[in-house]
């Protein structure tokens, strides 16, 4: 036969509201919400991380843009620069004043002495000028040669012009000159 047990029982509140599954039940949400804030919070921080780096890697993405671009600039003007210079080499190099030019721009040689015309070939210095006082001719003659050159011929004639009722006399010269340092063909 079976047997009954209709004693009543008494169950405390404690167990009657806390029972064994609800205990597990809430432990497990406990465990679960911690889990979740644990991780959200960790993935925060990895995106507060690459947020950092991302801008820290922007700021410097964006310097090295300036770099470039003043390179850039740096290479055009270094560009523009080596043109020029490559103008002022090819002027300068253009420019060398043959050595009988000198003579003619020493001060001590040309006193009372003044240039129409200079032509120079590789061997000669054609010259055409005026001089005040025809006792120098010679003196200036002679520095010629011993500055440019032998002095093959030369002609000079009395000039007398009136300028506003005042005479003015001077002396018309030419004369070629073979250049000593001349230039060999």
């Amino acid at each position: 036969m079976l047997r009954f047990n209709f004693a009543e029982t008494r169950e405390s509140r404690i167990k009657k509201y806390l029972r064994e599954d609800l205990i597990f039940l809430v432990v497990v949400l406990l465990i679960t919400i911690s889990a979740f804030l644990l991780i959200k919070t960790q993935t925060e921080k990895k995106i507060n991380k690459v947020n950092a780096e991302i801008a820290k890697l922007n700021r410097e993405k964006y310097r090295l843009q300036n770099i470039q671009r003043l390179l850039r600039s740096l290479r055009i003007k270094r560009n523009k620069l080596k043109e020029k210079l490559a103008v002022v080499s090819e002027l300068d190099r253009r420019r060398k004043v043959p050595k009988p030019l000198y003579f003619f721009l020493q001060k001590e040689y040309m006193k009372g002495v003044w240039l129409k015309e200079v032509k120079l070939t590789s061997n000669s210095v054609k010259t055409i000028g005026n001089i005040w006082k025809v006792e120098k001719f010679p003196i200036f003659l002679k520095s010629v040669e011993e500055n440019i050159g032998k002095v093959l011929f030369k002609e000079i004639k009395e000039v007398e012009k009136n300028i506003k009722n005042l005479k003015v006399k001077y002396y018309t010269f030419k004369f070629k000159a073979e250049r000593k340092d001349g230039i060999p063909r």
